[in-house]
């Protein structure tokens, strides 16, 4: 009665109970209780000790007990959470302070507690999250020789966090054989150096699996420069190299596919030529001779883009420079005409091959009908064909020195097969075309890349 007079008069509100039964009872009925001020020596039933351990198991509220001197040793509480002692008999400050202190160190403690559980919570995040992405986190301490591995790295490296001693020594064992000198080597330059570090290496798991993992590191340094410590990172990449070594092989079988694909159009582009070849033998008739000898100036050019593509590294873009001097020597072969002297002025770039095919079809077109209409009985036959690129601009100029277009010729409304095939490979090109009269004949065709 004495201590809840006191306590009253604090301005604490107290509920007095005389037994550990109502004691435990009302602990369960009551909320918002803030300590439990409780004697050893209840009478007869259940004592104090008694009571605060039963009241333990399903609350975490602050314990004092009262006793007097001859209690000492008759009570023991074993696991209870208590917060301190108060002697039956003390005068009103030191019941004061008692309270005081264990409401304030319950407070530290549960500030405490939940601090932990905050940390904890984030540790099991920060886990999670290394499992799922396969990366474990460690802490080299080379002064004291003590190296620090989260739990994904024992998963990653295979051993059981129980019975693997971690250590440098026994992580180099881990290491294939095949790349443990050069993962030293790597190690002690990045030691010697002020940098970071990334290192890719195989592992040998339990059971003789071999893994690929890479590392990340950063040398933590004292004031001096000496490393004092390393962290880092280890993360298991084999499934991305097997993905890698994967996609290679497709990649090189693809290719080979590829080639295959090209040798074979390429052939059967040659036995058309060839075909057409025989069958020009075997006709009379001069117009169709004609026709057959450009149709076959078409085809080489097909054939000549694609022999460039075979020996081409890139399949979309094809040297302009090899292809159209190649192409316009084997054009003039199918003439044989001797007096001709043509200058190339082919500029040394890349174009894509559908582009670049294009052009060799016009090219074509234009030399067929050069050889075939420009020269009259002049023996100084001059061709000259250009082919520039200024920024994102081709210019394409064909000039001969022959005898020049027939009046009121207009190249819109030209019928021939090989003129309208100019015009709609210039219109796929998006670009423009213009044939004027011009000491012989002038082709121009300009478009953007």
């Amino acid at each position: 009665m004495s201590v809840l007079t006191v306590l009253e008069k604090a301005g604490y509100l107290v509920i007095w109970v005389q037994s550990g039964e109502k004691a435990v009872e009302t602990v369960r009925a009551t909320a918002n209780l803030d300590l439990i001020l409780i004697d050893f020596n209840l009478g007869s039933g259940m004592d104090g000790a008694q009571a605060a351990g039963i009241i333990s198991a399903f609350s975490d509220l602050p314990v004092i007990f009262l006793y007097s001197p001859s209690e000492e040793n008759n009570y023991k509480i074993g696991e209870i959470p208590c917060y301190g002692y108060l002697l039956k008999g003390s005068g009103g400050y030191i019941i004061q302070s008692a309270v005081e202190t264990a409401l304030k160190l319950f407070n530290k403690c549960q500030s405490f507690e939940k601090k932990i559980t905050i940390l904890k919570n984030k540790e099991n995040l920060l886990n999670e999250a290394q499992r799922l992405a396969h990366i474990g986190h460690w802490h080299w301490e080379l002064t004291e020789k003590a190296l620090y591995w989260s739990s994904e790295i024992y998963n990653i490296f295979g051993v059981n966090p129980e019975t693997f001693m971690v250590s440098a020594e026994n992580f180099e064992k881990l290491i294939h054989p095949d790349d443990l000198k050069q993962f030293l080597e790597q190690r002690q330059y990045m030691l010697d150096h002020e940098l970071d570090k990334e290192i890719e290496h195989r592992i040998i798991r339990n059971g003789g699996e071999i893994r690929h993992v890479i590392e990340r590191a950063k040398v933590i340094r004292s004031e001096n420069g000496q490393a004092i410590s390393v962290m880092g990172t280890v993360q298991d990449i084999t499934e991305r190299r097997l993905a890698e070594e994967t996609i290679k092989k497709q990649l090189s079988e693809k290719e080979t596919l590829l080639k295959e694909v090209h040798h074979r159009i390429k052939n059967n582009i040659g036995s058309i030529e060839g075909l057409l070849s025989m069958q020009i033998k075997s006709l009379v008739n001069p117009e169709t001779v004609s026709v057959l000898q450009d149709t076959i100036g078409r085809v080489k050019s097909m054939g000549i883009l694609y022999e460039k593509l075979l020996i081409s590294d890139e399949y979309k873009e094809c040297p302009a420079k090899n292809y159209i001097e190649t192409l316009v020597d084997s054009i003039l072969a199918l003439f044989s005409d001797s007096r001709i002297t043509i200058e190339k002025k082919i500029g040394d770039f890349n174009l894509v091959s559908k582009k670049l095919f294009a052009v060799g079809i016009i090219i074509n077109e234009l030399l067929t009908n050069i050889m075939k209409y420009a020269f009259t009985n002049n023996s100084n036959r001059q061709i000259t064909i250009a082919l520039e690129k200024v920024k994102k601009r081709v210019t394409l100029t064909v000039q001969d020195n022959g005898k020049g277009l027939p009046e009121g010729f207009n190249m819109d409304s030209a019928q021939g097969f090989g003129l309208k095939l100019v015009r709609m490979l210039c219109e796929q090109l998006d670009g423009t075309f213009t044939t004027q009269n011009h000491k012989g004949v002038r082709s121009i065709l300009v478009f953007r890349i």
